[in-house]
């Protein structure tokens, strides 16, 4: 293969009959113009042709908070959380957001009464919320920090908690929620 702007040189007919070869570079000369002009033909397309499939790629996969990502939470999702061998019924309102990032609320209905705010990411099928309580009955608060496995089409969410509590230190346990209706 040739490198660009190389000439090569050609056999051409000689005025004899036989092959010879070109010595004043008209023949190289032609052939060279040849191919510029058959580059020039075919390099727009394949630019084109880049610019297409790269657009497409970048525009078709969708990202967290996207309506076509198969892992976002929106919803009400009720389950529990087992921290330490003790159940929680626990329920979160929440909704992905663009990016990945989520927002809602959370009520604690048994054994205790407690709800407010939390927040979360997801990336990939991975998501990470974070909330803040307080125990009515003994006073005692904290946070939950909370990594889990979303299941396809945003279903279900389960993982590991982790409970840094103001009267017990830190504690670990395990949570599990599934949206309400489907």
């Amino acid at each position: 293969m040739r490198e660009a702007g190389e000439v090569r040189t050609v056999g051409i007919p000689s005025s004899s009959g036989g092959a010879g070869t070109a010595t004043d570079g008209s023949g190289e000369l032609r052939l060279r113009k040849a191919e510029e002009r058959a580059m020039r033909k075919t390099m727009p397309t394949g630019i084109v042709a880049a610019l297409v499939v790269g657009t497409w790629a970048c525009a078709g996969t969708p990202g967290p908070g996207d309506a076509e990502y198969p892992f976002n939470l929106l919803g009400t999702y009720a389950g529990e959380v087992v921290v330490e061998g003790m159940a929680f019924s626990f329920e979160m309102d929440i909704q992905t957001h663009s990016g990945g990032g989520f927002d809602g609320s959370y009520v604690v209905t048994s054994p205790i009464s407690t709800s407010g705010p939390l927040v979360g990411t997801i990336v990939a099928d991975t998501a990470r919320f974070s909330l803040d309580y307080l125990n009515p009955t003994d006073g005692c608060g904290g946070n939950l920090d909370a990594t889990g496995t979303v299941e396809p089409g945003g279903g279900s969410l389960a993982g590991r908690v982790r409970v840094n509590d103001s009267c017990n230190g830190y504690l670990s346990g395990t949570f599990s929620v599934a949206r309400e209706g489907g």
